[in-house]
């Protein structure tokens, strides 16, 4: 089975360099809950069960942790972690002339 870059499409031949990309998203809890009706705990947890009642869970999983792989070439690599998120960099210009090293 051979592999090829998730970005370019580029196969990467047996032995040849490649990069996993692992992007993880964990669901972020500042610890404030916002004020309700509740009067104790497990009043709260009553109802974020009614909440959940008939959902798959593989979709409630998804709302807490979910995690995916991509490989990538050396060139879009570099590129990917250049700018993982497509952000404009307008006030970022190359420069004109590359010194010598």
């Amino acid at each position: 089975m051979s592999l090829r870059c998730f970005k370019c499409g580029q196969e990467i031949v047996p032995g040849g360099t490649s990069y996993i990309i692992r992007i993880t998203a964990i669901s972020n809890f500042d610890g404030i809950i916002e004020p309700q009706e509740h009067k104790d705990l497990k009043s709260f947890l009553k109802d974020i069960e009614e909440e959940l009642k008939g959902l798959p869970e593989d979709l409630i999983e998804e709302e807490i942790f979910k995690e995916k792989e991509f490989i990538l070439c050396p060139r879009c690599k570099e590129i990917f972690l250049a700018n993982p998120f497509r952000k404009e960099l307008d006030d970022l210009k190359p420069p004109e002339v590359i010194p010598p090293p």
